[in-house]
């Protein structure tokens, strides 16, 4: 049985889930974590090149390592499809500073 939901995050939920935005004071996630769910949904969006860019400085800022970076990619590739994230993996090799040549 999942845990009691707070009556917050409850309102939170359903304001979303009517096309609302989120209400203010619902408790943001912490860097770390918040800098790995944005990868994740780069990911999943397969978002333009250099957003990879700016999101892996981030995460990396936040205290992510590469290895983290990499479980986010392996967490989301079943989800996403090889393809997906496979196009992901390569914008995360030249956002690390890696050459794609070492991968071909």
């Amino acid at each position: 049985m999942p845990e009691a939901i707070d009556d917050d995050i409850r309102d939170a939920l359903r304001e979303i889930a009517l096309g609302g935005s989120s209400p203010t004071g619902v408790q943001p996630l912490e860097p770390r974590l918040a800098a790995a769910a944005t990868l994740g949904a780069l990911i999943a969006l397969d978002a333009p090149p250099t957003t990879y860019i700016r999101q892996v400085t981030d995460a990396m800022s936040a205290g992510i390592s590469a290895a983290e970076v990499l479980g986010v990619l392996e967490t989301v590739t079943p989800h996403v499809g090889i393809p997906r994230a496979a196009a992901a993996a390569a914008e995360i090799m030249l956002a690390l500073g890696l050459p794609l040549d070492e991968a071909m």
